[in-house]
């Protein structure tokens, strides 16, 4: 599952050519993605059939943001395959926080919060990327052994709580 807008820079186009190739490389799923205007997700639709993945990928278009976690718990793997940035895309912490693994690419837009430890980073190429998604859908056990993780992460580093505890802690020290 992808959620967010379908600019060039959060790399669908390197998801969907990933994609192609994890499924001539025997991987069994699909894709959903979520968001987009009318324009670009019709493009995107149009570059998923001329791929040969049409009937394998789901465009649902934007959903209200209350329905994400609906959306999250239905997924096997979240991706994050941007190819450009520095900031770190706030999907992330929903994501992580939805106890599913995370594939995502080996950039500052992500590492500045997934490390390996908790979620699959990938170089964004379709090579890597591909690799990734065919081995998190052939191991379960490693999706929710990452997911779980994921989570704890959320929980220690980025919940309300976390802040207000680093927040107190700033105060003591001042």
């Amino acid at each position: 599952l992808y959620v967010g807008n379908l600019e060039g820079y959060q790399g669908i186009d390197l998801l969907l050519e990933s994609f192609q190739l994890a499924l001539e490389q025997g991987a069994e799923g699909n894709v959903v993605i979520i968001g987009g205007t009318s324009q670009t997700i019709e493009s995107y639709k149009q570059k998923a059939d001329e791929l040969g993945i049409g009937s394998y990928t789901y465009f649902c278009g934007p959903r209200p943001v209350e329905q994400l976690g609906h959306y999250l718990e239905q997924a096997d793997i979240l991706l994050s395959p941007r190819v450009q940035g520095n900031n770190t895309p706030m999907k992330l912490y929903s994501y992580m926080d939805s106890g599913r693994v995370v594939l995502a690419t080996n950039l500052p837009t992500h590492t500045q919060v997934l490390t390996d430890e908790f979620s699959c980073l990938v170089e964004p190429d379709r090579m890597s990327m591909a690799q990734g998604m065919k081995s998190l859908l052939d191991d379960p056990d490693l999706c929710r052994e990452l997911g779980e993780k994921a989570r704890a992460v959320v929980k220690a580093d980025y919940s309300l709580e976390a802040f207000r505890k680093k927040l107190e802690s700033f105060y003591t020290k001042i």
